[in-house]
């Protein structure tokens, strides 16, 4: 018996390589691996992205053909390694990232996020609001027709929450309107 569960728990371990090597993905191989996704999805999960000091924890493009673009969220083999896996491979038409999302390469979450926070805040110094707010880290963002639309929850001192919605365009992440919808207490 103890022989048995000795077995399986090495083939757990040393067996199961569910991840794909990032260096073999950025010459080209285990491609045929890679799942299909939209461009909204590639969007939302780029949307996630954050300033890191090391480059892991973020979805990046990790390669891209004629076809589609590749891209992925590594993270270190293990503590020890400086190897960068990933568990699962994406896929997006190359063309279709093109025509809907042309800043692809350049949309990270955290320069949205970057780009929310000084809006918000010439928003409330042109309305004379108080500045001293919090935007949430939580936002809804959807990709539309030539913008991007961000709905965001924003606290102050006085501890209002309120609601608001800016649209970028998509093309040059420039603002092109910011809307406060209301008031929560």
């Amino acid at each position: 018996m103890k022989k048995i569960i000795s077995v399986i728990l090495i083939v757990m371990i040393f067996g199961c390589n569910k991840y794909l090597y990032v260096d073999d993905i950025l010459q080209g191989k285990n491609l045929e691996k890679a799942q299909e996704i939209s461009v909204n999805d590639f969007f939302n999960k780029r949307m996630q992205n954050k300033i890191r000091k090391i480059n892991v924890g973020n979805w990046d493009v990790l390669f891209q053909n004629d076809d589609f673009v590749y891209i992925g969220k590594p993270r270190l083999k293990n503590i020890f390694s400086e190897k960068r896996i990933i568990d699962t491979l994406f896929k997006v038409y190359n063309n279709h990232l093109i025509s809907q999302l042309p800043q692809y390469k350049s949309i990270e979450g955290y320069i949205i996020r970057q780009k929310i926070y000084s809006s918000i805040q010439n928003y409330k110094i042109q309305n004379s609001e108080n500045k001293d707010f919090y935007v949430s880290e939580k936002y809804v963002s959807e990709l539309k027709s030539g913008t991007i639309e961000i709905q965001i929850s924003v606290s102050d001192n006085e501890n209002a929450n309120e609601i608001y919605i800016l649209i970028f365009d998509k093309n040059t992440l420039e603002l092109l309107e910011i809307n406060k919808l209301k008031n929560k207490n």
